[in-house]
């Protein structure tokens, strides 16, 4: 065999063998990748196990369940599939929490994996992408934020600054619904509660009044009505339910303009804020002498290290647009609800008068300091939260991970909603939910700091609300004063057996029809 005949043999062995090796390559890798196919796809096909809610349509899912009034829908719901239920809410994946003892496990025991917030149009459009503290995902921006409203604006000395502005606010808003009322007119206790807590904060922010008919300058009424019409659009559109938010593909068609709406008065609110930015930017003060939130975020703001600002004139703006709308109509509507369950229940009103008049006497206005001495009266706001809670549900969480509640798959992403009003009047709950009863908060435990899930009208746990002192320091505040230095009674024709409470939803719970009381002073003297 010459060595030209031993060099074709090896070549075609070589051949031979390579094609082989080439084939089994190919096979292994080829069963390999069938492998981790089924393995992936098995795992991918295993539905999780979600908790029991009703069947989904297709496209709509369980939206069609749901009415004007969803948190009483959501309720019915729950009581046939239970505190933990699924729904799906176009294409969204949602769970709805209807028990304390589940809302412990999300709020407290697994806080961190759904301490994130959706991304719905108003956070998205409005809020520049979430740039504010209450729609903010979970992460740096919400640190930031969040550090600034509990280490800065919401302590014990901060709101000890704006006492006398709290005091000047009730007294001048008394005075107006006495005004008001003369000669037995009636007297619409919504319109001034909001104007209250409106000015009361527009003046902790700007050092300005921007509603009712009085103290505000001839020069500044054009501002405070562009004001006044900016917020009430921002209610109006904050509280419409944009479809888009839970079939996405619809954005495009924005059906009822609600997006465009938004963007339209995204940039007028922008731009009048900026207005208030760059004033009081030009008057700085430094932060010990700061006499309002903006000042005082403006010097935060040059607190920043190598000259980069610390927080930006956007994230100023939006938690201004925080303070505006969670510390407006949430305490308004609530002082209404208490002063509706104190008409509807005079015995109660009666209680409370005496304990005041015990407390405070007749020759002097409440103040700050007689609150923790009037127990009745915090029972009686707390029990005004548990039957008629200012928002039906908290505001929702999102999932940041796969995760297991009480037995259930909760995937990542999903949407989770706490129903307030299904625990406040859960039998197993509470005794009599039904019945207005201040007593069952004498003696108890119970508050409304977070701890205790059977009242959280605050939240509970990172995402609480950081202004809940203020809130409860007013509005217990305010109901005192007018239960102190005026005498009410309802309009001719309403007993207290036939009191409205119906409620209407929104960003808030409020009542469907205005609360129209006749009003006169019972200590004259003080309020003159």
């Amino acid at each position: 065999m010459s060595v030209v005949d031993l060099k074709q043999r090896l070549a075609c062995v070589w051949l031979s063998v390579s094609s082989t090796l080439q084939f089994s390559i190919g096979i292994a890798i080829l069963w390999a990748l069938v492998v981790l196919y089924i393995t992936k796809f098995t795992k991918g096909s295993k539905k999780p196990r979600l908790p029991p809610g009703p069947p989904a349509w297709p496209v709509v899912g369980s939206l069609h369940l749901l009415g004007q009034l969803p948190h009483r829908d959501m309720k019915d719901l729950a009581d046939k599939y239970g505190p933990l239920m699924s729904l799906r809410l176009g294409s969204v994946q949602a769970v709805v929490v209807s028990s304390p003892e589940i809302a412990r496990q999300f709020l407290k025991d697994q806080d961190q994996a759904f301490a994130s917030r959706p991304l719905f149009s108003g956070p998205e459009i409005f809020n520049h992408k979430a740039q504010n503290l209450a729609w903010a995902p979970y992460g740096p921006t919400w640190r930031l934020l969040r550090k600034i409203c509990t280490v800065e604006l919401f302590t014990a000395k901060r709101l000890k600054q704006f006492q006398n502005i709290r005091q000047e606010e009730l007294l001048s808003t008394i005075q107006n619904i006495l005004e008001s009322g003369r000669g037995g007119k009636l007297v619409n206790m919504d319109e001034h509660m909001g104007s209250l807590t409106g000015n009361n904060i527009t003046r902790m922010l700007f050092h300005r009044r921007y509603f009712g008919s009085k103290g505000i300058p001839i020069t500044a009424l054009g501002e405070a009505k562009e004001f006044q019409h900016i917020i009430r659009e921002l209610f109006r559109i904050g509280g419409a339910f944009i479809v888009s938010d839970y079939i996405p593909w619809l954005k495009r068609l924005d059906l009822g303009g609600w997006r465009a709406q938004l963007k339209k008065i995204q940039v007028k609110y922008d731009a009048f804020v900026g207005n208030l930015i760059d004033e009081h930017r030009r008057n700085a003060k430094p932060l010990a002498e700061s006499e309002n939130f903006v000042d005082v975020l403006l010097s935060i703001q040059n607190s920043g290290v190598d000259g980069r600002p610390t927080i930006t004139d956007v994230q100023i703006g939006q938690l201004i647009a925080d303070m505006i709308l969670g510390g407006t109509d949430t305490s308004s509507v609530a002082m209404v609800w208490t002063l509706t369950a104190l008409m509807k229940y005079p015995e109660v009103r009666r209680k409370l008068r005496e304990e005041v008049d015990s407390v405070v006497g007749t020759e002097r206005l409440v103040d700050e300091s007689d609150l923790p001495q009037l127990k009745y009266l915090q029972a009686v706001v707390r029990e005004s939260f548990r039957c008629h809670p200012v928002g039906a549900f908290l505001l929702p969480h999102e999932s940041l991970c796969d995760t297991v509640v009480a037995g259930y798959d909760i995937p990542r992403n999903t949407r989770i909603f706490v129903n307030l009003f299904a625990i406040y009047n859960d039998p197993q709950v509470w005794q009599n939910p039904q019945a207005f009863r201040p007593e069952r908060f004498l003696n108890s435990f119970v508050d409304v700091k977070g701890a205790h899930f059977e009242l959280i009208p605050f939240g509970s746990g990172r995402r609480m609300c950081p202004g809940i002192n203020l809130a409860l320091l007013f509005i217990e505040l305010t109901v005192a004063q007018l239960i102190h230095t005026c005498d009410f009674s309802l309009p001719p024709g309403v007993s207290p057996e036939t009191v409205d409470t119906r409620e209407s939803y929104g960003l808030t719970t409020p009542r469907a029809t205005p609360l129209q009381l006749l009003v006169s002073p019972r200590l004259p003297s003080l309020v003159s």
